[in-house]
């Protein structure tokens, strides 16, 4: 019950959301990052 109070909580929703979309913009970036490397280390 307590979680899923903290789930439908209006004032922790945001945070929460702000946080989980930067840690896929992190995720995202250093997935990227690799890519590029690898793709610009093969063209050389």
């Amino acid at each position: 019950m307590t979680f899923d109070n903290n789930v439908m909580n209006p004032g922790d929703t945001p945070k929460r959301r702000r946080i989980c979309i930067g840690i896929w913009i992190l995720i995202l970036h250093r997935y990227l990052w690799i890519r590029t490397h690898e793709v610009s280390e093969l063209i050389i």
